[in-house]
């Protein structure tokens, strides 16, 4: 065995043009098969981090031209109200943010999620808590939970965190808050939201206003 390796290294060294195309299409090769594996391996095999994973579902409209959309404001309601299959349905919607808390501004990555959304995943906060049913009402939405990236990176892992008030886009959120390191939402690379899923700094109340709910063509939320 031992000489038909040394001959088959020799051959190789006299023959450099051939060893670099078996070393690229191996390298391929292998790069390829990996790739394939570690997205069957997130999104058939392993089950997703939350409560029941088996059990959820996203939801969306279909349109004949567009394919698959978002959903908006009141056709949500109408599924909520008419339901007979779920237990629970929470919406998310992410935009970005200006954080202002007297040091340098941060735009940060965040999503707008209903009151229940972490408790549809069965998720809990490690510091504090996560929503209350009666912060998806408007005025009473000025809360935010944060990320625990964003809590050691820009606050330094101050345990005195929660309870604080910090400026979001102008306006002043209380931090109620603080999720686990291996909490993240998105969670798959076939979720178009997947590209925010590793910068998912906050989460807010999502509360539809008026002006949401009177608009059924727009299909933003998921």
């Amino acid at each position: 065995m031992f000489n038909d390796l040394r001959y088959a290294i020799r051959m190789l060294v006299k023959n450099p043009g051939f060893t670099a195309v078996a070393v690229i299409a191996l390298a391929l090769g292998i790069g390829a098969n990996t790739a394939i594996f570690s997205v069957v391996n997130a999104v058939l095999l392993r089950p997703l981090p939350y409560l029941d994973p088996e059990r959820l579902v996203k939801m969306g409209e279909l349109d004949k031209y567009s394919g698959v959309l978002g959903a908006s404001a009141p056709d949500l309601v109408d599924w909520r109200e008419q339901s007979q299959s779920f237990v629970q349905m929470a919406a998310f919607e992410w935009r970005d943010f200006n954080l202002a808390d007297g040091h340098e501004p941060l735009r940060l990555h965040r999503f707008r999620v209903e009151p229940n959304f972490f408790k549809l995943l069965g998720i809990e906060a490690v510091l504090g808590r996560t929503f209350l049913p009666e912060e998806g009402q408007l005025g009473k939405g000025r809360v935010v939970v944060i990320s625990h990236g964003l809590w050691q990176r820009h606050f330094g892992a101050d345990p005195d965190l929660l309870g604080k008030r910090f400026m979001l886009n102008g306006q002043g959120y209380t931090v109620i808050g603080i999720m686990g390191p291996d909490f993240q939402f998105p969670i798959g690379p076939e979720d178009p939201w997947f590209k925010f899923a590793s910068s998912s700094d906050l989460w807010v109340p999502l509360v539809f206003d008026a002006d949401e709910l009177s608009q059924r063509g727009l299909h933003n939320f998921q």
